[in-house]
């Protein structure tokens, strides 16, 4: 019998974790050329392959991502694998963490069944601060079940489409917000009467989903929308009406044709 050998030694976890990676990136089908639609099963999947191409972008580039729930558009800016700036989204860089980020990105492609990546720039302005998030960071925030980006799909693409556009809003049921002051406030007023009203009719309360937008002055428009149990109240600007009744439309076209 022949002794075994006791000089062999192993390669140290990460570097078998950085190599398994790098021979599934190999092995891997090539992605789908920029500028083509791509089809997801889910939109778990699409938030997965964002984080993916962040993490297969090593000289900086500045990539747009468009979905088809309301073709909304946001805007990545990436370098040596790291999210290094975002556009078309409501964070704070300065303060949000991998998890914000990813929760974002899953809510911009919720209800997506296809999604397309553009090169905007190969040549960025890249932002002087330090702070980024890496492709591991953001994969790991993402998780091995996907649970962000399925709470994400729950609301319709309409209301970050409305999100987009407005002044102030307010999500009660995720206790979301943007903006400050007394018009935030009045929000918070706002949904608790919708609230104490919902539940004084809840044997009535209808699950059709419905948008009212409320004329406040020739300047400002409060918008008010309902899916399932989910509500969405915000400030817009009165001359968005025309694009928030088109978007509502688009979406509600694309709800029953589903």
């Amino acid at each position: 019998m022949i002794a075994p050998r006791k000089d062999i030694t192993s390669a140290p976890p990460s570097e078998v974790a950085d190599a398994r990676a790098a021979l599934q990136r190999l092995a891997a089908p090539l992605h789908a050329p920029y500028g083509t639609w791509r089809t997801f099963e889910t939109s778990a999947a699409a938030v997965r392959a964002v984080i993916t191409e962040i993490g297969e972008v090593v000289l900086a580039r500045a990539i747009e991502v468009t979905s088809d729930g309301v073709h909304q558009t946001f805007g990545l800016t990436i370098s040596n694998r790291h999210l290094v700036a975002l556009s078309g989204l409501p964070i704070d860089p300065e303060t949000a963490d991998a998890t914000t980020v990813v929760k974002h990105i899953g809510a911009a492609l919720a209800g997506a069944q296809r999604a397309k990546f553009d090169i905007a720039s190969r040549v960025p302005d890249l932002p002087s601060s330090a702070r980024s998030w890496s492709c591991k960071a953001l994969m790991e925030a993402l998780g091995t079940d996907d649970k962000i980006a399925t709470h994400a799909v729950i609301q319709p693409p309409v209301f970050e489409a409305v999100k987009a556009k407005a002044i102030v809003w307010l999500q009660p049921t995720s206790e979301e917000e943007n903006g400050a002051g007394e018009a935030l406030a009045a929000l918070r007023r706002v949904a608790a009467s919708r609230a104490q009203l919902a539940e004084d009719h809840a044997q009535i309360r209808r699950k059709t989903p419905q948008m009212s937008l409320i004329s406040l002055s020739p300047k400002l428009l409060c918008v008010e929308i309902t899916w399932a149990n989910d509500m969405l109240i915000g400030l817009c600007d009165a001359d968005d009406q025309a694009d928030l009744i088109d978007v509502w439309r688009q979406y509600v076209a694309a709800s029953q044709s589903g």
